[in-house]
């Protein structure tokens, strides 16, 4: 299944938006890059949320903002931000981000930026979509990661973005890019993502994401 791309162009000022506020991670290192964009990821709600660059890196994006910029598959833009490295790839947090000379997110200081109530590693909340299980299967290409450099996602080679919850971790030992895995886990009718449950591996074990142990501690 293919995801959905934006494809409505805006007129945008010169004047950096807010980023997402997440605190820079412990292990995370600021880094650069230059490379055009492979995919826009979209969310269960339809929201843009990350890029996969095209050679390899995740780019995470404020939901909230990201929606209204658009992103285009080929398009190049150029990304510093707080870089955490899966297995397969880095996941960037808290980006500043220029595409043709205009700058289009601006990294805050902690504290600024974040819609109320957002969880440290997902979408902004909204209203509940009404969801149901799905299963699908596709190649891996990529890991989402929230800052703290946890694995809390799957993308996959048609565009399909599996998502864990902020409360959750994924078992992704021995997944290499190339993977085929069928995933399953509920999804609004017609989304490209859904919310991963659990995932086949090809010799048929069966993962189910595991609750974080520190979950029953957090607010």
């Amino acid at each position: 299944m293919k995801s959905p791309f934006l494809a409505s162009v805006v007129l945008l000022s010169t004047l950096p938006l807010a980023a997402s506020a997440d605190p820079p991670a412990v292990g995370a290192v600021r880094m650069q890059r230059s490379a055009s964009i492979d995919k826009v990821l979209v969310g269960p709600r339809g929201e843009v949320f990350a890029l996969l660059l095209a050679e390899g890196s995740v780019v995470v994006l404020p939901p909230h903002l990201a929606s209204d910029l658009g992103f285009e598959p080929g398009q190049r833009v150029q990304v510093e931000g707080d870089a955490v490295q899966t297995p397969l790839n880095f996941v960037y947090h808290r980006v500043r981000l220029t595409r043709a000379g205009v700058l289009l997110i601006s990294a805050p200081q902690p504290g600024e930026g974040r819609p109320p109530g957002a969880p440290p590693d997902g979408p902004p909340p909204g209203d509940p979509v009404a969801e149901t299980e799905t299963t699908r299967s596709g190649t891996l290409e990529a890991f989402l990661a929230a800052p703290d450099g946890r694995v809390n996602g799957l993308v996959f080679a048609d565009g399909t973005v599996a998502m864990g919850g902020p409360h959750q971790s994924i078992d992704v030992s021995g997944l290499t890019r190339g993977t085929s895995l069928q995933i399953s886990g509920t999804a609004p009718a017609g989304a490209a993502a859904l919310r991963l449950e659990r995932m086949t591996l090809p010799d048929g074990t069966v993962r189910a994401l595991q609750p974080l142990a520190s979950a029953g501690k957090r607010e």
